[in-house]
């Protein structure tokens, strides 16, 4: 955009071709925020962020990271519930086909399967992929949609059986032949009947989880924790409430965002955001950045120090083992600063640079 320098615009041969002003990121940050800020439909919220993304991923991740607590609920659930209703019809330009791969953190890919998801058909899952990372999905009702004139999604019932393990295993062996075996594969919203079986087969064959199996176990026992340190009261005294009112006790979290809630004696709750989303790209982080191979339950169960886990327990890949590792891993954290595309230039001695002549 307009962050170019006039060197990288002259080299690139864009020069002429956008407003000659020289923009900041912080700017293009404030343009942006502007924009937004005039949409009240959050699915008008989520389709500039998206078209955003399309265009410059940096300034969207540079949006995103600045105030996450407000756009996760656009770009993530439960606006994104509204975009599979209206992908058809929010639909801007193709990011995938039969599978894809999405480069995020360094070297995933990411299989997407829908079945599990709420009002979700045969459309193609490729919005929520790179939501996962991100977060958007695209589907809609079987019933209805495919009779609708806007629905983009291919007009046939899901597929089973043998020629849907072949589907998995095709996407399994073309995004290791592409990244290499060392890529971290997430499983999502794969159903029930179909998600522990895929895992068994490939956890020891692939570096992959899926993250409504483990993730969705994580954030709960993260949850659990952080009520502890609320309550400062041991696990063994504490009480579940799995439906039902608790009449104002209760320490509450949801998988998306919701409102305030004021009780009748005047009290007011906040209630918090538990979702996997909080968990699963920083167990990526650290099984990237250590070149974990296979992914154990145990990982889950100590997301915070997954690189020293790792270490520990002689899973780790990437050698000499880094002695700070809280740097190690930030130094591998993505970074939407924007890369520089001046070509590199060099000059010789003035004496090498004369001109020969007769």
């Amino acid at each position: 955009g307009m962050a170019f320098t006039l060197e990288e615009r002259l080299q690139l041969g864009i020069h002429g071709l956008i407003p000659p002003c020289f923009l900041s990121q912080d700017v293009q940050v404030l343009r942006v925020m502007k924009s937004y800020e005039t949409r009240t439909n959050p699915l008008d919220k989520y389709i500039l962020l998206m078209t955003l993304q399309d265009r410059n991923e940096k300034l969207f991740y540079r949006v995103l990271t600045s105030d996450t607590e407000q756009f996760m609920p656009i770009v993530y659930t439960p606006t994104v519930g509204l975009a599979c209703q209206q992908y058809g019809l929010a639909f801007r330009r193709p990011s995938g086909d039969r599978w894809r791969a999405y480069p995020w953190a360094g070297r995933p890919g990411q299989l997407w399967d829908g079945n599990s998801c709420w009002e979700v058909g045969p459309l193609h899952g490729v919005r929520w992929c790179t939501s996962s990372a991100v977060s958007p999905r695209a589907a809609g009702r079987w019933h209805r949609q495919p009779d609708d004139p806007l629905y983009i999604g291919l007009k046939h019932k899901r597929i089973r059986g043998k020629e849907y393990d072949e589907l998995i295993d095709e996407f399994m062996q073309a995004v290791t032949d592409k990244y290499g075996m060392s890529c971290l594969i997430q499983f999502e919203d794969f159903a029930n009947s179909n998600a522990f079986r895929i895992l068994n087969k490939y956890r020891n064959r692939y570096c992959t989880f899926n993250d409504d199996i483990q993730g969705t176990a994580s954030v709960a026992v993260a949850g659990i924790f952080a009520a502890q340190k609320i309550t400062k009261d041991k696990l063994l005294n504490h009480t579940f409430v799995f439906q039902g009112a608790g009449e104002g006790r209760g320490i509450f979290a949801s998988g998306s965002p919701f409102d305030k809630v004021t009780l009748a004696d005047g009290r007011t709750f906040f209630p918090g955001q538990g979702n996997n989303a909080y968990v699963f790209p920083g167990v990526a982080l650290g099984v990237i950045a250590c070149g974990v191979r296979h992914i154990s339950e145990d990982i889950f169960l100590t997301t915070a120090e997954v690189v020293n886990y790792a270490y520990q327990h002689n899973m780790a890949s990437v050698y000499p083992e880094p002695k700070d590792k809280e740097a190690f891993v930030l130094s591998q954290v993505y970074s939407p600063d924007y890369d520089s595309f001046t070509l590199d230039t060099y000059s010789w001695p003035q004496e090498a640079m004369n001109v020969q002549d007769v």
